[in-house]
């Protein structure tokens, strides 16, 4: 299970394993107070520099739950701020901004972006308006189904 938790960006890279993890004080799945650290793993979250995040288990229920900075999307790399500043881009332009980001990666996302504003909205709004509605109704814009 992951966790999320607000981290200076900067300074995890530059800290590495030395950055100073919050503790959760309870397990999310069984809200038990014995969780033990777990080490850490190694996660490519923007691009070609990897960086360390700690993971705890639970005594009771054995889970491992890893903490993973907010504003990173599940299953992506990409920050949400980024995606949404090529989404932008995207919109007004009318061509993708490959400067930081393949153009396939985007298309990935855009095509994602779409299925989900159909599936869950409807057709009648734009991919910025979708994309805010999506992320406040507490769902991941570019989720693939299942």
């Amino acid at each position: 299970m992951i966790i999320y938790f607000p981290v200076v960006i900067k300074q995890l890279f530059t800290l590495g394993k030395d950055y100073p993890f919050p503790r959760p004080a309870v397990c999310p799945c069984c809200e038990s107070n014995r969780l033990w650290s777990h080490g850490y793993v190694l996660r490519y979250l923007f691009y070609t520099q990897g960086v360390y995040l700690k993971r705890y288990r639970c005594v009771d229920c054995c889970r491992v739950h890893m903490l993973k900075p907010k504003g990173i999307l599940s299953h992506h790399q990409s920050s949400c701020l980024e995606i949404f500043r090529h989404l932008y881009l995207y919109v007004l332009n009318g061509s993708y901004d490959t400067t930081h980001c393949s153009r396939q990666r985007q298309r990935h996302w855009f095509k994602s972006l779409d299925r989900n504003i159909r599936l869950y909205i409807g057709f009648s709004v734009d991919l910025i308006t979708g994309f805010e509605r999506l992320l406040t109704m507490g769902l991941n814009p570019l989720r693939r189904p299942k």
